[in-house]
């Protein structure tokens, strides 16, 4: 009886394992063994907590330029308008990507945190960093290629990388990162390469959104045929995963692009959403401006943006953006929300959505989309982070992650009762 009741629990067991449908666990590389040390402090976190972990730890395969940075010590660090990491829920991984607009480096590497391990890993190593100034024609004959009607580096990465600012996110269906990277050299390589107008007249039109696949690490460019959206840089632009949409949200409302777009990855095409009844978006004076954050509340079915004091919902059922609240630049009755500094998420226990903002270093922010207000809530334990930031929200051990040059800080809002 007893050796039937282990067989029993083994295979009650291993089905668990597999899933509700009896299928394989999603496999997931490199294999990171969790810390006791994590496991423990994350335990111990209550509500309204935040804790400091140890010194992190870095697996990758470190080339020149990694090392170059001492990347193989600190991880990727926070860079400039990239505060942003992704979350990948089938990995339960968050992925980093971005670049530094030259100071120090603006490198196509991509990256991806394990909390339970306290690991950075290096999925992409990065190619050769692109000088200043003119120098950079000799840079790109000996890195860039044109593959697919695509310019790109002979790694097969985006070539002349810029700041993610928001509008990086991850769709699950696809299993992959998706960026919206804006053009810069990219138009005068051709000539740098010696195309002909035959060759030129080949290359592909649209804007230069790629994909980053964790798990085969290799990144890959999105094109389809028009209509698309298109954008160059900077000012307000975000991308955000929308379950009911079936795809990533592209948004942008600046001197160079504004509109409203969902792509779908089964027919492969950009469908115009036409919010608020097609309006300018840029000039539109209750949609969100530029350097905006953004989170999903799956509940509510709102997509809440942060300009700064200036707080924005989009609702799914009506198709329109509105703002919600307007505070004065000096307010402290509402968190700072900034691209470059202000990380943001959805909290599943509390259900609310969570800001850490970096001017009030001993609270954590939560917003009620029903009741249109922020909440200051006091921490108990150490201060979180400023500078340059890297942040997201943990939803498989509900905390907020953020990474200040390799240091880790993590808080809860609720813990799981």
């Amino acid at each position: 009886m007893k050796q039937a009741a282990i067989v029993l629990a083994l295979c009650a067991g291993l089905t668990a394992m597999a899933g509700e449908n009896g299928e394989k666990p999603e496999k997931v590389t490199p294999v990171l063994k969790p810390d006791p040390k994590i496991t423990a402090i994350l335990d111990s976190l209550g509500d309204c907590s935040s804790a400091n972990l140890p010194p992190i730890k870095t697996v990758g395969e470190w080339n020149e330029t990694s090392k170059r940075y001492g990347m193989q010590r600190t991880g990727p660090v926070g860079r400039d308008f990239c505060v942003k990491a992704v979350w990948a829920p089938e990995r339960k991984r968050a992925l980093y990507c971005g670049g530094n607009h030259g100071s120090p480096h603006r490198l196509n590497d991509c990256w991806e945190y394990d909390l339970p391990s306290n690991t950075w890993a290096m999925l992409f190593a990065p190619d050769p960093n692109k000088p200043r100034g003119k120098n950079w024609q000799e840079w790109a004959r000996k890195t860039a290629a044109v593959k697919d009607g695509v310019v790109m580096s002979r790694n097969g990465g985006p070539l002349d990388t810029w700041h993610t600012w928001w509008q990086v996110t991850y769709d699950p269906g696809m299993k992959a990162l998706i960026w919206a990277n804006p053009k810069s050299v990219e138009d005068k390589v051709p000539d740098v390469l010696g195309l002909s107008e035959a060759e030129k007249a080949k290359l592909y039109k649209g804007h230069p959104f790629w994909l980053f696949y964790p798990e085969e690490k290799r990144w890959k460019p999105l094109k389809t045929e028009p209509p698309y959206p298109t954008a160059k840089v900077g000012g307000a632009q975000a991308m955000e995963y929308v379950p009911e949409l079936g795809g990533p949200v592209f948004y942008a409302a600046n001197w160079f692009a504004q509109g409203m777009w969902v792509y779908n990855p089964k027919t492969n095409s950009w469908k115009d959403l036409k919010a608020n009844g097609g309006q300018n978006l840029y000039h539109n004076k209750v949609t969100p401006r530029s350097e905006t954050i953004m989170a999903w509340d799956p509940e509510n079915k709102v997509l809440v943006g942060v300009w700064q004091t200036v707080t924005y919902h989009y609702e799914l059922a009506k198709n329109e953006w509105s703002k919600v609240i307007d505070e004065p630049k000096e307010s402290t009755d509402v968190p700072y929300g900034h691209d470059a500094r202000s990380p943001i998420g959805y909290d599943p226990v509390g259900k609310a959505v969570v800001l850490y903002d970096p001017r009030t270093p001993g609270h954590i922010w939560t917003h009620d989309v029903k009741e249109k207000k922020w909440t200051r809530n006091a921490l108990k334990g150490p201060p979180g982070p400023k500078g340059k930031l890297i942040g997201y929200f943990d939803p498989a051990r509900n905390v907020m992650v953020v990474d200040h040059s390799g240091k880790i800080w993590v808080c809860r809002y609720r813990r799981k009762r």
